[in-house]
C-alpha cells in the first residue's frame, strides 16, 4: 500500500501544530534577538571594549580590537537579517509584528554600523 504524498500545505500545518515546529520557531527567535542585541552592543560600545581588551587581555593596539569588533558586529547584523528571512519565509510563522521587526532592524543596524564604522575609521586615521 502506497502512502499518499503530503502536500506542502499539509507539511506546514503539521509543523506548526507540532511541538517540534514550535521549538524550531522559538530557537529562531532566540537567535534573532541574541545576535541583534550582541551586534548592537559590539557596534555601539566597541571603542570601550577595545580599550579594555587591550589593557587586560592581550596587549596589542586597541585599533586592531576595534576593527575586529566592528567586523563581528556587522557580521552579526547580517546573521540577524538571514535569520529573519528564514523566519518570515514560512507564512505560518509570520506574526503581526513583522513590520516592527523589520523597522527596528532597518533603523538600528545602519545607525549602529555607521557609528562603529566612523569610530574605526577615525582610529585608523
Amino acid at each position: 500500500m502506497q502512502k499518499k504524498a503530503q502536500t506542502k500545505w499539509e507539511k506546514s500545518f503539521q509543523m506548526v501544530f507540532s511541538m517540534k515546529g514550535r521549538q524550531k520557531v522559538k530557537k529562531y527567535y532566540a537567535w534573532v534577538i541574541g545576535s541583534f542585541v550582541v551586534a548592537t552592543i559590539l557596534c555601539v560600545f566597541g571603542q570601550g571594549m577595545a580599550l579594555f581588551l587591550s589593557e587586560h587581555v592581550v596587549h596589542i593596539e586597541p585599533v586592531y580590537y576595534l576593527t575586529g569588533l566592528t567586523i563581528l558586529g556587522i557580521s552579526l547584523y547580517a546573521v540577524t537579517a538571514i535569520f529573519l528571512f528564514f523566519l518570515f519565509r514560512n507564512q505560518e510563522f509570520v506574526s503581526d509584528n513583522r513590520e516592527i521587526y523589520l523597522m527596528i532592524l532597518g533603523i538600528t543596524a545602519p545607525s549602529a554600523f555607521s557609528w562603529s564604522f566612523f569610530v574605526t575609521v577615525m582610529w585608523w586615521g
